[in-house]
């Protein structure tokens, strides 16, 4: 997951690594490649808007449904795992 503030400020976190976003790795060297690349798509999708907008995310970069659903669901389970969610709920603890 990719965030750029206003002020510049950026966020990248690796969902398939840490997926409760504990780690910023936006300004890890082994990113650098992919924070430049999610930059051009942010620039471009900061010039079009409306149903005219079509920026298309380059492959390498792109999911499919199958990968965005695992990492889903190993989300929710880290989730889980770490705050006790259960049921759209906290889980009872003892």
């Amino acid at each position: 997951m990719y965030v750029r503030r206003r002020d510049g400020e950026h966020m990248l976190f690796d969902l398939a690594r840490d997926p409760l976003q504990n780690h910023n790795v936006a300004r890890v060297r082994d990113y650098a490649d992919l924070v430049r690349e999610l930059n051009v798509v942010l620039r471009r999708l900061r010039r079009c808007g409306g149903s005219t907008c079509h920026v298309t995310l380059p492959p390498d970069l792109a999911v499919d449904a199958g990968e965005a659903a695992r990492l889903g669901s190993a989300y929710w389970r880290a989730v889980n795992d770490a705050y006790g969610f259960r049921n759209g709920g906290l889980a009872a603890r003892s």
